[in-house]
């Protein structure tokens, strides 16, 4: 029997929240993958972000679904996603999260950027970004009732974040025994370029760099190691 995936997309009938072309290219393309069982859900101008989040996967939960993909409107998917997704459902993956490029306060960074134990492509990892998440149904059979996903703030006068809802998400299911994992393939994230691509690019100088000069920098590039480029 197939497996079941339903895929939801967080977006907004705001021109900010619409879906990129290459993901819609992406979608129609996963639709025709005859490995699975697709069902599609567009979880549209739900806010905050942690409560788009758990509404995808109650609906997931709803469609009686094996996997929950949760994707975000500014995520390109690499050209391999269908395998990717083929390849954590047959070995069985709690949750992938694959990296991808983001702004921090310290500087632009690929998150996840842990280099746990490894399982052929894909490698275990602490904490990662809910650009595109594969989220097995066993998640939502052992933590049973939600908020799956929650923003925690500190106790100061302006309730300044203390943890992301994906961080806590990540936290809650390694809390209860189950493992996260990254892939050796990226996703593009677009914003006013793509901030994915620019990363790596800084990653490929900062190696150049360290080669040249016998592996000292006098400026350190501070962007965690990738496997490849999506």
């Amino acid at each position: 029997m197939k497996k079941k995936i339903v895929v939801c997309v967080l977006c907004s009938t705001e021109r900010g929240g619409w879906i990129n072309p290459s993901l819609f290219r992406s979608l129609l393309q996963l639709q025709q993958d005859a490995r699975f069982e697709f069902e599609f859900e567009m979880v549209c101008d739900v806010a905050p972000v942690a409560t788009a989040r758990n509404t995808a996967i109650v609906r997931a939960r709803a469609h009686g679904a094996d996997v929950c993909v949760m994707l975000d409107n500014d995520m390109v998917l690499p050209a391999n996603f269908a395998d990717i997704l083929h390849d954590a459902v047959t070995t069985q993956k709690d949750v992938v999260s694959l990296g991808a490029g983001v702004w921090l306060e310290e500087g632009p960074r690929i998150i996840p950027g842990d280099n746990g134990p490894q399982d052929g492509q894909f490698r275990q990892t602490g904490c990662a970004g809910g650009g595109v998440l594969i989220i097995s149904s066993k998640v939502w059979h052992v933590i049973e009732r939600g908020p799956w996903f929650r923003w925690l703030t500190n106790d100061d006068e302006v309730g300044s974040r203390r943890l992301g809802e994906d961080y806590y998400f990540c936290e809650l299911v390694h809390a209860h025994g189950m493992t996260v994992w990254t892939h050796q393939r990226v996703a593009g994230h677009l914003k006013t370029s793509d901030a994915t691509h620019y990363i790596l690019r800084l990653q490929r100088t900062e190696n150049q760099l360290r080669r040249m000069v016998g592996g000292i920098l006098p400026i350190e590039v501070a962007c965690p190691p990738v496997f490849t480029e999506g």
